[in-house]
């Protein structure tokens, strides 16, 4: 399904959503499914929080806003297309999508930063 438009927590069209699931709400993507010729709308949500701990816990020596290249797989088009929406940009010399830091352990990709040694 491809995303016509995210729409972020707080912003206009989220009102309902965001009554609905309060703080929790992260954003609404409007989505087209063209097998069947059908709009959706989908939401994310925060399901639980807690403090980061083994692989996801947060380098304290790294700095949140370098860039980073990350590994996701061809096949992995739902998180490519999660990278894309966060900003990330395809690197050809590498093979690979470059993103802040801050971004990679925001999608849980610290495991696949490369080069990148706790």
């Amino acid at each position: 399904m491809k995303v016509l438009k995210k729409l972020n927590a707080g912003t206009p069209g989220t009102k309902f959503y965001s009554k609905l699931y309060g703080k929790n709400l992260v954003c609404i993507r409007h989505r087209h499914d063209p097998e069947k010729d059908e709009l959706h709308t989908t939401v994310e949500i925060i399901v639980q929080s807690r403090k980061p701990r083994g692989k996801y816990h947060i380098n304290s020596n790294q700095d949140h806003g370098a860039p980073v290249d990350v590994h996701i797989g061809y096949e992995e088009k739902e998180l490519r297309q999660l990278a894309k929406e966060a900003g990330a940009r395809w690197v050809q010399d590498t093979k690979s999508w470059r993103m802040p830091y801050s971004t990679a352990v925001k999608l849980g990709l610290i495991n696949r930063i490369l080069g990148l040694h706790g």
